[in-house]
Order: structure tokens, then C-alpha cells, then sequence
């Protein structure tokens, strides 16, 4: 199957090359949960002109909402819809590669709420 993945912010819409969402916590010595969990996405997009997620980056107060949307090209039926509720951007990187004339984004987006596949976590 192939997929394409959008993420929708303040109306904007950015394509994603690659994404990871990752919900942990802590354990202990016994390996039981020792903690809440908390959650991460980690989003590679093209690189951007805008200022607007750079913005979200340099305002150490500024939240946001967004929804990612993961969809089949073949069916073009959306396969899976991950929203994000009060989110911060903690983490901004442009990546050059000068060999293949490629510059991409990397973001990391973590804070409140999470919901995805009919969960919804709350931090």
C-alpha cells in the first residue's frame, strides 16, 4: 500500500515525508510504568518559506491545534487521522543535503492532547 501524509495547522496544510509518533513512559527497576504517559511526533516536511511553525518554535507560550491526516493514494480513502490539542513545537531543523539538492524540515511536537485510532490521551 502507499500512503501520503498531510499535517494541517492554522489552515495550512504541509506534506509529510516521513513521521513517528511515540507514546512512553517512565519505568521502574521492575519495568513496571512509573510514570504518565506523554507523547512525541517527529515530522520530516519539505522545507518551508513560511514563518508561522518557526514562530511556534521561538514562543516558548505558543500552543496549537493541528490534525495529521494519513491517507491511501490507491483507495483515496484516509486511513488514519491523528489530532493534536495544545501542542508546542520544541524542536526546529533544517537539513541540507548538497549532493542531491534536497532541504527538509524536522519538527518535534509534543503537549497536551493526543488522539488517535479512537484514543485519546490527555497530558
Amino acid at each position: 500500500m502507499a500512503f501520503e501524509g498531510t499535517l494541517n495547522v492554522d489552515g495550512t496544510a504541509y506534506t509529510i515525508n516521513w513521521m513517528m509518533v511515540q507514546v512512553s513512559r517512565d519505568e521502574d527497576q521492575r519495568g513496571k510504568p512509573a510514570s504518565r504517559p506523554a507523547w512525541t511526533i517527529f515530522l520530516s516536511l519539505d522545507a518551508m518559506e513560511d514563518s508561522a511553525v518557526k514562530n511556534w518554535m521561538i514562543d516558548p507560550n505558543m500552543q496549537k491545534d493541528g490534525k495529521i491526516i494519513l491517507s491511501r493514494i490507491d483507495e483515496s480513502a484516509t486511513f488514519k487521522e491523528i489530532e493534536f490539542k495544545k501542542a508546542f513545537c520544541v524542536s526546529y531543523t533544517d537539513d541540507f543535503f548538497a549532493d542531491i539538492g534536497y532541504m527538509n524540515t524536522l519538527l518535534l511536537i509534543t503537549g497536551g492532547e493526543l488522539a488517535f485510532n479512537k484514543a485519546t490521551l490527555r497530558v
